[in-house]
């Protein structure tokens, strides 16, 4: 679980730094981990961190939906989360109110294991 959690904050300084492609391979590897760990949170917590990486790369959208599936793994939304509250307030500026809630609530709406499965499917 340590291994997925520090390779997703990684991933988030090099988001930070815009280097997206070393980026994407710290993503990949606490998706790895997080998927073999097995634990929701963990899993919601790297989702997080990919959908920080989507919204730079230019994909707010699926970083809606992302945010809106790990909302589902951690049993509720947590807009008290300094990364979740900031990806909100960005995905909400670009995407607009009603399309930020429609796309967020696409992915909350799944169930746990589909939403499960959407986050450990996650192209980065």
């Amino acid at each position: 679980m340590m291994i997925s959690a520090f390779a997703a904050l990684s991933s988030k300084i090099d988001v930070d730094d815009r280097k997206l492609p070393e980026a994407a391979e710290q993503l990949r590897a606490a998706l790895r981990h997080a998927i073999g760990a097995k634990d929701m949170p963990i899993l919601a917590t790297v989702g997080v961190a990919v959908a920080g990486h989507a919204l730079a790369d230019g994909r707010a959208e699926d970083a809606a939906r992302i945010l809106g599936a790990c909302a589902r793994l951690r049993g509720g939304a947590d807009v008290t989360q300094p990364d979740i509250a900031r990806l909100t307030t960005s995905l909400t500026a670009e995407l607009g109110d009603a399309r930020w809630r429609e796309l967020y609530e696409a992915g909350e709406s799944l169930s746990p294991a589909a939403a499960r499965r959407f986050v450990e499917r996650l192209e980065v």
